[in-house]
């Protein structure tokens, strides 16, 4: 299933932001002089697995590497293409990334 390019957990003592820096670097290669600009904060619910959830923008020219073990590959998708799956059904897309890039339309509407 297709998801979130970047994803993980914050560990103990660590901020959100600082655990964003970090799965960044971790999983796309890319290291961050700063903190990307928050979006908005996903509540606990059964799509979250009961998890809080920050989301953040990266905006770069740098090229990604995603990291082959952290997951099982990646590509770019045109926001229309999203936007069809989405209100088609499309099953490839996990639930948390639905509710992620349903959210973000919200705002940008």
């Amino acid at each position: 299933m297709w998801d979130s390019s970047v994803a993980g957990h914050v560990d103990a003592g660590e901020s959100y932001d600082d655990c964003c820096v970090r799965e960044v670097e971790e999983e796309v290669g890319l290291s961050l002089d700063r903190v990307p600009q928050r979006l908005f904060k996903l509540e606990a619910s059964n799509v979250t697995g009961m998890e809080f959830a920050w989301v953040y923008r990266v905006d770069t020219a740098k090229t990604l590497r995603p990291n082959l073990e952290e997951m099982s590959g990646g590509d770019w998708f045109d926001p229309a293409d999203i936007d069809q799956w989405i209100d088609t059904g499309a099953k490839a897309l996990s639930a948390v990334f639905r509710l992620i890039w349903q959210t973000y339309r919200g705002l940008t509407e």
